[in-house]
């Protein structure tokens, strides 16, 4: 139970700063005329890189709080 009710706030966290919905229409228009091929393999490659960045800065996160022993 606890581990859906942090991912559920992970997820309206998410919804509301980054707001994933009103990026596409950008990645519409940069890949506008673009093969469906060179679409996909742009969002693949965009997501991977987001994935990668999140990971990378959740685990200074997680270090940081331990003095304060903030849950």
């Amino acid at each position: 139970m606890v581990m859906t009710e942090q991912l559920f706030k992970f997820f309206v966290v998410f919804f509301v700063v980054v707001e994933p919905l009103s990026l596409i229409p950008l990645f519409a228009g940069l890949t506008e005329g673009a093969s469906p091929n060179y679409q996909r393999n742009m969002a693949f490659k965009s997501s991977a890189i987001a994935l990668g960045i999140v990971s990378c800065s959740r685990s200074p996160a997680r270090n940081s709080r331990r003095p304060w022993e903030l849950r």
